[in-house]
């Protein structure tokens, strides 16, 4: 096929190659990104001689491997002049069978952009970003000592279109469910769909006999011997494991989640356990009272009725299952590297210290927003349930996370006190300070409620930290290296009814030349509607910024 093509460059000087848009609909900033990686390949600007097609003519013979990890395509035609082939790209198989999971049938022709699928679709994340934006902005890191860096992992997508693209990864992340899920995704690389899927159907068998659809009460489980759970004794009965979890969940599902956890912990395999776990954590708040259009602890007005938690928990399970089955059955078609490396460290982006100087090739990452969201409290649910978190760790791990929103009074006061003290000596952009100062002054000004009168000290601690990640990041990328990150815009209201403006952008770009990372482009993005409303209209604009060291 392509080798044989390759073979006769002496006979043409030139080649041209068209590559294939998807045929679902793009944004501006999708299309600009393409053009962006055809032109970062080819060193040619491309013409577009279709609405589908972006075009180069180039002497430079590309390998098939390179071009079935484009991004923003879902095939590239290679004409010679001889003759031409077509060849498809590793994200359009990846999005085909995404759909197949999705539908449970091969997809019609006219479709929209799947956001997330397979591997990337096993547990919801906040303010995640989707593949199709990563994967141009890394797959031409090629070589097996390429290493790429995100510093706010997230749910790992970053991690997981490392490893579809033969890259080594490093993936960090303070807060509990981000590690948890981004190490359980990489996992899935390393497991074997047929065995895991083996023993998780038997998992899910044991838990139809021992959880009855008939209860003995609203508190009580019964198991298929007749006798009482030990992990479904009555809430007064055993230590608090979620604070007001009679509020939080409707008679007998806190029980119902705790013996299907019960029996997971039985399993006697790690992987098969931690797949199941995510599953596990992935519909905790959706059992819960929790108000699903609340980033915040909202309760719902009515506490939900009937709740088939088992039932919930196994249409989860078998999706993820079949996710994984299906990535299995395509993963000898894609173009990727099963021995690239990956780690996933708990850790804070602030102290990068388990990481030498310049042993990065290219940071790729999306910071938190400057307290748009509560990054813990949105997750706190089922981290409870699964015991990666508790009130004690909670309140540790919300003092030290860049970008989390709460902030007790004595603290605020305290973090109020070091900004005015240190005022000229901190290391921020001047726009920075300024901004804070002015919130500062105007709630000052107002008796305003607690989540206003914190959000200057919030500002403070947010650029603080994010200068003390992006010294690191300066420190740890070899010379010559990159770093995109995906960064939002906000703002707050401050006094009584002023508006300000956060131009987080703006200032995490003046901070980057500050620490040595140059501002080389930046992309424009537009979140959407529905996620303007789930962050309570409080984001504006989103870019990405592409920084060179």
């Amino acid at each position: 096929m392509t080798e044989v093509l390759y073979l006769r460059e002496s006979e043409r000087s030139t080649v041209t190659y068209s590559f294939i848009l998807p045929s679902y609909q793009l944004k501006p900033f999708e299309r600009e990104i393409a053009q962006l990686e055809v032109a970062h390949l080819t060193g040619v600007e491309p013409s577009a001689p279709t609405p589908r097609e972006l075009q180069v003519r180039v002497s430079k013979r590309i390998p098939e491997t390179t071009l079935r990890r484009m991004g923003s395509f879902e095939g590239v035609v290679v004409d010679d002049g001889w003759s031409s082939v077509q060849i498809e790209t590793d994200q359009h198989i990846l999005e085909v069978a995404g759909r197949r999971v999705g539908n449970g049938k091969s997809p019609a022709k006219k479709v929209s952009r799947p956001k997330h699928y397979l591997l990337h679709d096993l547990h919801s994340y906040k303010g995640r970003y989707y593949p199709q934006l990563i994967k141009p902005l890394i797959n031409f890191l090629d070589g097996p000592d390429q290493t790429v860096l995100d510093p706010f992992v997230g749910c790992g997508t970053t991690l997981v279109e490392s490893k579809l693209a033969g890259m080594n990864s490093v993936g960090v992340d303070m807060n509990p469910i981000a590690y948890f899920i981004s190490r359980v995704k990489m996992e899935c690389f390393e497991m074997n769909a047929n065995t895991t899927n083996l023993e998780l159907d038997n998992l899910l068998a044991r838990l139809h006999r021992r959880v009855p659809r008939e209860r003995a009460s609203n508190q009580l489980l019964v198991n298929d011997h007749g006798d009482l759970e030990e992990m479904a004794k009555p809430s007064e009965e055993r230590p608090p494991l979620i604070p007001n979890s009679d509020l939080w969940f409707s008679p007998g599902v806190l029980e119902e989640l705790l013996v299907v956890k019960n029996a997971i912990m039985e399993l006697g395999s790690p992987d098969a356990g931690d797949f199941a776990l995510l599953a596990l954590s992935a519909i905790v708040k959706r059992v819960s009272n929790w108000d699903p259009g609340s980033v915040r602890q909202l309760l719902l007005k009515e506490p939900r009725k009937d709740v088939q938690a088992l039932e919930i928990f196994e249409g989860k399970l078998k999706k993820n299952m079949a996710a994984l089955k299906e990535f299995d059955r395509i993963r000898n078609r894609l173009s990727f590297k099963p021995s690239a490396k990956w780690r996933v460290e708990q850790k804070d982006s602030r102290d990068l210290g388990f990481i030498g100087d310049g042993e990065i090739d290219m940071v790729v990452t999306s910071p938190p927003y400057a307290t748009a969201l509560p990054y813990i409290d949105t997750d706190r649910l089922p981290m409870y349930l699964l015991g990666l978190l508790n009130p004690e760790s909670s309140k540790k791990i919300k003092a030290k996370l860049i970008g989390e929103r709460d902030l007790p009074d004595r603290e605020r006061v305290t973090v109020e006190d070091e900004f005015a003290a240190r005022y000229n000596e901190l290391m921020m952009p001047k726009q920075a300070k300024e901004l804070i100062s002015k919130i500062l002054d105007l709630n000052r000004r107002t008796n305003v409620g607690f989540r206003r009168r914190n959000v200057a000290a919030n500002l403070y601690r947010y650029f603080s930290g994010m200068s003390k990640t992006i010294s690191e990041l300066a420190r740890v990328l070899k010379r010559g290296g990159s770093c995109a990150m995906v960064i939002g815009d906000n703002y707050t209201i401050a006094g009584g009814d002023t508006r300000v403006d956060i131009p987080t952008t703006k200032l995490l770009e003046q901070t980057m030349e500050l620490q040595g990372l140059h501002v080389a482009r930046r992309i424009v993005l537009t979140p959407t509607p529905a996620y303007m409303r789930y962050a309570n209209q409080m984001i504006q604009n989103e870019y990405v910024v592409i920084a060179r060291h």
